[in-house]
């Protein structure tokens, strides 16, 4: 089976990250699920439902000056992809941070200081993972719908029925709230 995508330029995307040796696996992995990936107008940067196969990813980054960073979200989403889990963590959305991080480096993007201070983070590490939500947050400081997502994700990754129901549940209301704050801003325009 192949990754599914209809644009040019995430295929393209898509390859160089199968090139590269950091995200191979990755790629293989996303293809190996036949996962779906195409671009959302609700959606700021990436984002990755597992439950449905599907990566949706900003359509700001369909144009080729955007590229590199284009490439650099794919393999944050991809990791997603690799993880397997249908709801979110701190922990996981650090590992894939750093994915991002190292694409960037592999490929020679520049990247500011927002993205190199997750590179010393340890994603099991409880203060850590403290300081990575402080991150993560002030990197959505301009989406409050992204940031009410983020601050609905437990520090590490739920185990276990219960705690990835309990998670889903604050997880899906969270997401109920990003889309009324995403409407609500739509309309403000």
């Amino acid at each position: 089976m192949a990754v599914k995508m209809d644009a040019p330029i995430l295929k393209d995307a898509h390859a160089r990250i199968a090139q590269l040796q950091v995200g191979a696996a990755l790629a293989k992995q996303v293809d190996d699920r036949a996962t779906s990936v195409g671009f959302s107008t609700l959606i700021s940067g990436g984002f990755t439902l597992n439950v449905i196969n599907s990566i949706f990813v900003d359509p700001h980054l369909n144009d080729r000056t955007s590229f590199d960073w284009l490439t650099c979200i794919l393999a944050h989403e991809y990791c997603h992809v690799q993880q397997g889990f249908w709801v979110d963590s701190i922990e996981q959305e650090l590992i894939a941070y750093q994915m991002q991080l190292h694409v960037a480096n592999e490929i020679g993007l520049a990247v500011g200081d927002d993205f190199k201070r997750f590179a010393t983070l340890d994603p099991k590490n409880k203060s850590d993972l403290e300081q990575a939500r402080v991150f993560i947050l002030d990197l959505a400081k301009f989406s409050a719908p992204t940031q009410t997502i983020y601050a609905s994700l437990p520090l590490f990754q739920p185990t276990g029925a219960a705690d990835n129901f309990g998670a889903a549940i604050k997880q899906l209301s969270a997401a109920g709230l990003a889309g009324i704050q995403a409407w609500q801003l739509g309309r403000g325009k």
